[in-house]
């Protein structure tokens, strides 16, 4: 019968952040205004610039509201110029499953305040759509393009185009599913004998039965004499699956207990917490875990006594609204059970 052990901690503080993990965010920008078919403006790009504030309402869409200016917008058959201004409302959808580009259209309306009115030039209301691509610089800075199209209620049709430096703050509180409860065995009775037999290890599981012979006295064991919690703590490098120098001792430490105990099996059972996208996270673990295997595999074990798997965010064992939660479920466990003759 399977028994759950913990093998790995995996604590990775920023590696798994993704941009739907903020719930605001501040974007200065700075572009162009290009007139299209417009016979009271000149067809020329107009310097814009702007600002925007976002509020995310889920994983994927946001709520923005924002003003751009126009400086010296330049009237047709003249030489006089006029300023515009331009307060708008967008709802933004953003393709999350990508991690450092992503994607998002969007779409709303706004008010066009036109500072020279002349020549039935008038402010007027608009709609507007557009497409964006969000780059993730860093967990506190993003760099996004966008470039969107405006038709006014009296027909002006402007195209804007502009670059801007996203800051997110505050954390955006997903839904975290329920910790999982574990069920401790139950306390095992032996049966009368004739005669006690040998206990050579001392972990309380006779000779006869023990599938892991020289257990260490310290560890808890199971029914079979094998170990019930191994646990270690690494760190994994900003979105990576890389095992660094630093923690490979842990990892030869396991090698070892499995070279001792040829009569076993492990399976690796990757998980992460809730921050990023249930695939992406599902990709991650499954390579965590994977990277583990291949470091035992590396390390003499043979690979039919190894299997992995990653569950991303469904196994949570700690609440994940907090850090020291998340951080608990940022792990890699294993599954060990007798080999198969």
């Amino acid at each position: 019968m399977f028994k759950r052990i913990a093998l790995l901690s995996i604590v990775a503080a920023s590696s798994l952040w993704a941009a739907g993990n903020n719930l605001y965010e501040i974007t200065p920008t700075i572009g162009g205004s290009i007139h299209l078919g417009n016979d009271k403006y000149k067809n020329d790009a107009d310097l814009s610039y702007g600002l925007r504030f976002a509020n995310r309402v889920t994983e994927n869409a946001l709520v923005e509201i924002g003003y751009d200016r126009v400086d010296g917008a330049k009237y047709s058959n003249s030489s006089e110029k006029t300023d515009l201004d331009r307060y708008f409302l967008s709802v933004i959808y953003e393709y999350s499953d990508y991690k450092t580009l992503i994607p998002y259209a969007l779409v709303g309306f706004g008010y066009e305040d036109v500072e020279n009115e002349r020549q039935s030039l008038n402010s007027a209301g608009f709609g507007q759509w557009g497409l964006g691509l969000r780059y993730v610089m860093s967990e506190n800075l993003h760099l996004k393009t966008e470039i969107k199209h405006l038709l006014s209620l009296d027909g002006r049709s402007d195209a804007l185009v502009s670059v801007g430096l996203a800051i997110p703050f505050g954390e955006f509180a997903k839904e975290s599913p329920k910790p999982l409860k574990v069920k401790e065995p139950e306390p095992i009775k032996p049966a009368p004998v004739a005669s006690a037999p040998l206990d050579s290890d001392g972990d309380g599981v006779t000779d006869d039965k023990d599938l892991c012979p020289g257990t260490p006295k310290n560890f808890k064991v199971n029914q079979e004499g094998c170990p019930i919690q191994y646990t270690f703590l690494v760190q994994f490098p900003f979105d990576s699956a890389e095992i660094t120098p630093a923690y490979m001792d842990e990892v030869k430490d396991f090698a070892l207990f499995l070279e001792n105990h040829k009569g076993v099996s492990a399976k690796l059972e990757g998980h992460t917490d809730s921050k990023g996208s249930d695939a992406y996270n599902k990709k991650l673990s499954a390579k965590r875990s994977n990277a583990v295997k291949e470091a035992l595999i590396k390390l003499g074990i043979d690979k039919s006594r190894l299997s992995s798997e990653g569950f991303g965010e469904e196994r949570p064992i700690a609440d994940n609204a907090t850090d020291e939660g998340r951080q608990k479920n940022r792990r890699v466990e294993a599954i060990i059970a007798p080999l198969k003759k």
